[in-house]
C-alpha cells in the first residue's frame, strides 16, 4: 500500500469512492475542481490517497470551516473502500493525516460518523474520539411549506434591524462591495488544553427519526 498526496489527477478515482460510500451525497469533478479552485488560501486543507496497485482504495482529508473563528479548529474525514477495511488502511491514512496537520497546532479535530455506515463510529473511538453531541436531518417540504407562518417574526427582526437576503442578492452584493463581510453566528465551544476530538453521528441521506452522535478527546 502507497499512501501520498491527492493530485487534480486522481480525482476521478476519488470522486467514484466517494459517490459509492455517500450515495446521497455525491460529486462531481467539476465540483471538487471547483471547491479547490475557490477556496480561501488563508484555510489549511490537506487530502491523501491510498493505493494498491493502481487501485485508490481510501482516502483522508483536513480542512477549516469557511465561518470558523479559530484558526485550530479543523474537520478532518477517513474513508476506506469497503473490501479493504479492517486491514489497518483508514488507520495509516489517519497517522498520516495528523503527522500532517502536527504544523498547524490543532487544537480541536471534528469528524462525522453515519448511522448508515456503522464501523465509522467504533473507527473514531478508537482514534481518541469521544461522543460529544447528536445531530438530526431537517427537511423543508416545499409543498406544504406556509412561509405565512413566519411572517410576525420576519417582521419583527427586520425592525430590529436584521436583514435577509437570497443567496442570489447576497452573492450580487458581495460583487459589488467585496470589503463588507456577512458575518454568521455559531456555537461556542469549550476550549481545552491539548488536541480535542469531537465527532458527530448522523445518517447521510434524509431519513427522519435519525440522529447525529458527538465525539470528544483531549490529550
Amino acid at each position: 500500500m502507497i499512501i501520498r498526496p491527492m493530485t487534480p489527477e486522481d480525482y476521478d478515482r476519488f470522486v467514484e469512492l466517494h459517490n459509492r460510500v455517500y450515495p446521497t451525497r455525491t460529486r462531481t469533478v467539476e465540483e471538487v475542481q471547483e471547491a479547490e479552485r475557490t477556496r480561501n488560501a488563508k484555510h489549511k486543507a490537506g487530502r491523501w490517497a491510498a493505493f494498491v496497485e493502481d487501485r485508490l482504495i481510501g482516502f483522508a482529508g483536513y480542512g477549516q470551516w469557511t465561518g470558523e473563528a479559530h484558526a485550530t479548529w479543523f474537520q478532518v474525514n477517513v474513508v476506506v473502500d469497503e473490501p479493504f477495511r479492517r486491514q489497518g488502511v483508514g488507520a495509516s491514512l489517519y497517522a498520516r493525516l495528523f503527522e500532517e496537520m502536527t504544523q498547524h497546532v490543532p487544537k480541536v479535530l471534528r469528524a462525522d460518523a453515519y448511522e448508515n455506515l456503522p464501523p465509522g463510529l467504533p473507527f473514531a473511538l478508537g482514534l481518541g474520539f469521544k461522543d460529544v453531541f447528536r445531530e438530526g436531518p431537517s427537511h423543508l417540504d416545499l409543498d406544504s411549506f406556509d412561509a405565512g407562518l413566519f411572517a410576525a417574526l420576519l417582521q419583527r427582526l427586520e425592525g430590529e434591524g436584521i436583514e435577509f437576503l437570497s443567496y442570489g442578492a447576497y452573492r450580487e452584493r458581495a460583487v459589488r462591495r467585496p470589503d463588507r463581510r456577512i458575518l454568521r453566528g455559531r456555537i461556542g465551544v469549550r476550549r481545552a488544553s491539548g488536541v480535542r476530538r469531537a465527532c458527530r453521528r448522523g445518517p447521510t441521506g434524509p431519513r427522519k427519526g435519525h440522529r447525529d452522535r458527538g465525539l470528544r478527546h483531549s490529550h
